[in-house]
């Protein structure tokens, strides 16, 4: 069936895993699906409910927890309401009891059924999951769609000293008192949770069995640096998953442990159709049986995002990646993260902004937002090209005794190769044009003087990546025209052994 006309799992298969998984939960059978449950669940405000004080000293079961947010309606879509009803009747995670509630929202920090003030402002919330008397899962919170919460994702970037999130997670995470403890996060609390860890203290460290970071952005090799030793520890305990088009879990630098990848279908959940709406974890694929996501390759433009966040940290110092996040806040396109975004007033807010800089500032950004613009579609045209395959799965191989598709699982159809290979060729062709076109940018630049020199370097950078993109295209090309030629042979040869 068409994906397009593929009717709608609200809810997700994290939702059908919760329902259909009857064995209760304990430590020796937990799992990398179990930890996306409890990192969702923390994205729910507790901190906007009324809790007794029995309830908050004693714990709250999942399923009284689930209960009281769906009678209030304390959910924001129907994925949300149907993880609610699944965890309400689930007899997998019946028996948990939530602990140790805490959440900061700007300044306003709650904690046990009451809020204070703080001096720093954040966007972070954690709780502790009991699944056996000696163990819990501590799962935190990831952005929450506000700018303050994206704010802090762009601080990552250059902080050493740790987010106001990073701190709260590691001050957190030493209050807890269980024999074994494992950690769960998606998104920015997949930082959180690595950041906790790292700059914990020893005896914390050791009763940390294992870390599930779900697509959530790397460190920069200067924080590292500072919690050398805890890093040097995760290797062993950390587990990494995101989707195949992975976006914000490849950012900044590359995380110790495991790394893997599954499969998503974005129909019906947030962002549908596109990359970044794989980041939602309703639209992971789950293996109900093994407990397991559904395995996929990254893709070529995850890749290509995780090059280029590799390049950005590399190509800048802190300073200058702070500079830079400035200049984004500064313009307002930052504005654009947040949910309650108006993008008539945003858009007016921007170019408002951008008139707002310095000349030498607006180039430069222009330049590095034009790198990351052309680099992406170049990421996204090859992933294309490279995607062109046989979609008609029935189609019937001519041969003698009308052989089926299935019967030569081998078989790729030679004509899709070839215009696999002429689509590629004309996009080397457009990219040459691109070429040319900012090699008369440069000239301008250049005649400019010393002024924009920055800029001229920055241009450089993009035309050589650019030719190398469009190299390594032209070689693709040749490859599914030899490619091509050999199936034609093949099957030539297959007919005339019939």
């Amino acid at each position: 069936m068409d994906k397009d006309n593929k009717e709608v799992n609200v809810g997700g298969e994290i939702s059908d895993y919760i329902q259909e998984s009857t064995e209760k939960i304990n430590p020796g059978n937990y799992n990398e699906v179990d930890g996306l449950v409890f990192a969702e669940l923390s994205y729910f405000r507790f901190e906007d409910v009324e809790w007794s004080e029995k309830q908050l000293e004693s714990g709250i079961t999942i399923k009284q927890f689930a209960k009281k947010l769906y009678d209030e309606k304390a959910y924001k879509t129907d994925d949300e309401r149907v993880f609610l009803e699944s965890l309400i009747n689930s007899k997998r995670f019946d028996s948990c009891k939530i602990t140790d509630m805490e959440a900061l929202n700007g300044t306003t920090y709650w904690s046990d059924g009451k809020s204070k003030e703080l001096s720093e402002d954040g966007q972070w919330a954690a709780m502790t999951i009991e699944i056996s008397d000696d163990t819990c899962v501590v799962a935190m919170r990831g952005t929450d769609g506000t700018k303050l919460g994206w704010d802090e994702d762009f601080e990552l970037a250059y902080t050493v000293d740790g987010t106001t999130a990073q701190n709260m997670s590691k001050e957190y995470l030493e209050r807890v008192k269980y024999i074994n403890i494992n950690e769960a996060g998606h998104s920015k609390a997949a930082n959180d949770i690595m950041a906790a860890y790292v700059a914990a203290n020893e005896d914390v460290r050791r009763r940390v069995r294992r870390l599930d970071a779900y697509d959530g952005p790397g460190d920069t090799d200067e924080f590292c640096a500072v919690y050398e030793e805890g890093y040097a520890e995760l290797g062993n305990k950390l587990h990494n998953h995101g989707p195949e088009d992975s976006i914000i879990g490849t950012l900044l630098g590359d995380k110790p442990g495991e790394r893997d990848f599954c499969k998503t279908d974005t129909n019906g959940h947030k962002l549908p159709g596109t990359k970044i709406g794989e980041h939602d974890p309703f639209s992971w694929k789950v293996d109900i049986a093994k407990g397991q996501f559904d395995e996929a390759e990254q893709s070529i433009f995850s890749k290509w995002v995780d090059r280029f966040g590799d390049n950005f940290v590399g190509d800048y110092d802190r300073e200058w990646r702070r500079h830079i996040i400035s200049l984004l806040d500064k313009t307002g396109i930052l504005y654009l993260l947040d949910d309650k975004t108006n993008f008539i007033v945003d858009g007016i807010r921007i170019l408002g902004g951008f008139a707002s800089l310095s000349v030498e500032d607006r180039i430069f950004l222009e330049f590095l937002l034009s790198d990351a613009l052309i680099e992406a579609l170049i990421a996204l045209g090859i992933e294309g090209a490279k995607a062109l395959k046989n979609r008609n799965d029935d189609k019937q191989i001519d041969v003698q005794g009308g052989a089926s598709r299935s019967d030569y699982s081998f078989y790729v159809d030679p004509d899709m190769l070839k215009q696999g290979s002429e689509e590629m060729k004309k996009l080397s062709q457009k990219i040459d044009g691109i070429v040319a076109g900012l090699d008369e940018v440069k000239t301008r630049i250049n005649s400019c003087g010393n002024q924009l020199a920055f800029a001229s370097v920055t241009l450089d950078r993009v035309i050589s990546r650019i030719e190398e993109e469009c190299a390594d295209t032209e070689t693709l090309a040749d490859t599914l025209c030899t490619i091509a030629t050999a199936y034609e042979l093949t099957e030539k040869r297959i007919i005339a052994s019939a």
